[in-house]
């Protein structure tokens, strides 16, 4: 294969994952809007269930409302750990209910939103879900968050926002 061929196939590919990732309709974070409300967090280990709790909070700058509709909405942001590597990983699987809480959860332009993730997730080699999913709890954590842009949490066609909080510290006691 010549070289301006290999150059034409490259470029193509360049340009399709391109297109795909913004037909992804994941809009970045922009600037840190989800603040957890500490630098660590201690981990309580109960029986085989870790638990802890995490308060956060939210500050839409977005320039639209952002919305959320789940059964007992909101649903807190997703606990992501960081690996070894740098990137990040979800800590558990955690169970959300399909039922819808009305009215949802809508955040305006210049509003902002308090809560609390709780962590409740059973060790590894438990029949219980939500599971821990990673080898060890203690490390460096951030939260995220997936809100739809938009007033209409149910509109699949409008993008998801998905702001992250600066990382911090799970330790385990």
């Amino acid at each position: 294969m010549s070289r301006s061929r290999i150059g034409f196939v490259l470029a193509i590919a360049l340009v399709v994952v391109g297109c795909h990732g913004r037909r992804s309709g994941v809009v970045p974070d922009t600037g840190t809007m989800l603040v957890a409300d500490s630098s660590q967090y201690t981990v309580r280990l109960e029986g085989y269930m870790y638990r802890a709790s995490i308060r956060f909070h939210f500050t839409n700058r977005t320039g639209k409302t952002l919305s959320q509709a789940f059964c007992n909405s909101p649903i807190p942001p997703e606990l992501e750990k960081q690996r070894a590597d740098g990137s990040w990983t979800a800590a558990y699987g955690r169970v959300l209910l399909t039922c819808l809480t009305w009215p949802p959860l809508r955040i305006p332009d210049g509003g902002t939103y308090e809560g609390r993730a709780d962590l409740s997730a059973a060790q590894p080699g438990h029949n219980v879900h939500p599971m821990f999913t990673l080898d060890t709890v203690p490390g460096i954590y951030r939260l995220r968050w997936d809100l739809r842009v938009g007033s209409d949490p149910d509109n699949r066609d409008a993008p998801v926002f998905q702001p992250v909080s600066p990382p911090f510290r799970l330790i385990l006691r």
